[in-house]
C-alpha cells in the first residue's frame, strides 16, 4: 500500500509498509514564508531535496519518525537506502539539480521536483519502469502543458500526479494538462493505492488537494 499526501508546492509525504513497519519520506520541504504554512507535525525517515532554494530548505521542519534518529537527507545524485526505501538520484540541468526514482516497497515513484527541461534517452532509461510520476506543471518553476505531456509520454507511468510550485496560472495549466492526456482524472485529498490496483492499460491521473 502506497499513500501520498500533498502539502503544497513540491512537498509530498509518502508512506509505505515495509518489514520494519510503516516508513515515510518527504520531498522538498519549504519555508512557510513561501506563501503557504508548512505543517508543524510532519515526520519522516527520509527527506529528498530536488534543488537548492527556499522551496526545499526547511529540513529542520520535518520531525523524525524513528526515535533518536534524524531524517536522512538526500540532495544530490547517487543511490541510497533508508529504512527499506531506495533512492536513485539522477543529475539534470547545469546547477546540479536532481530527479529521483524512489523504490517504495513494490512501487517505483519518480519525483521531478522543479524540473522544467527535457530528458535524454539515457536519463529515461535510468528511471526504468515507473508506477507513479510526480511532475510540476505550470507556474514559474513548472513545465508547460506541452512539455509535461511530452515528458509523460517519455516516461510512460501508470499514474501521474501533477502539481504546481506557485501561481494561479498553474491550476489552469494542470486542468489543461489533464485534458491533453485524455486519461481518467480523480481529485482526492490523499492517494492511497495497492499495487494490484494500478491501471493495467493507459494512465490514471490523481490531482491531490
Amino acid at each position: 500500500m502506497l499513500q501520498i499526501i500533498s502539502h503544497g508546492f513540491g512537498c509530498f509525504w509518502m508512506q509505505i509498509k515495509t518489514a520494519s513497519g510503516e516508513v515515510s519520506l518527504v520531498t522538498d520541504p519549504y519555508k512557510s514564508e513561501k506563501g503557504a504554512n508548512f505543517p508543524k507535525s510532519l515526520s519522516a525517515s527520509l527527506i529528498v531535496r530536488s534543488h537548492e532554494g527556499g522551496e526545499t530548505q526547511n529540513v529542520s521542519g520535518v520531525q523524525s519518525e524513528q526515535e533518536g534518529v534524524k531524517p536522512f537527507v538526500v540532495d544530490h545524485a547517487g543511490e541510497y537506502e533508508v529504512q527499506g526505501m531506495f533512492v536513485r538520484g539522477v543529475t539534470v540541468g547545469k546547477k546540479g539539480d536532481a530527479i529521483y526514482r524512489l523504490g517504495l516497497g513494490d512501487f517505483s515513484v519518480v519525483f521531478f521536483g522543479a524540473w522544467s527541461g527535457v530528458l535524454t534517452d539515457k536519463q529515461v532509461e535510468a528511471l526504468g519502469v515507473v508506477d507513479v510520476m510526480v511532475v510540476p506543471v505550470g507556474g514559474k518553476d513548472g513545465l508547460t502543458v506541452d512539455a509535461a505531456r511530452s515528458l509523460t509520454q517519455q516516461v510512460e507511468p501508470r499514474i501521474v500526479v501533477p502539481f504546481m510550485y506557485s501561481g494561479d496560472k498553474g491550476a489552469k495549466e494542470i486542468e489543461a494538462f489533464c485534458k491533453e492526456l485524455a486519461s481518467p482524472v480523480e481529485e482526492v485529498s490523499k492517494m492511497k493505492i495497492k499495487k494490484s490496483a494500478l491501471p493495467q492499460d493507459g494512465m490514471q491521473v490523481y490531482v491531490l488537494s
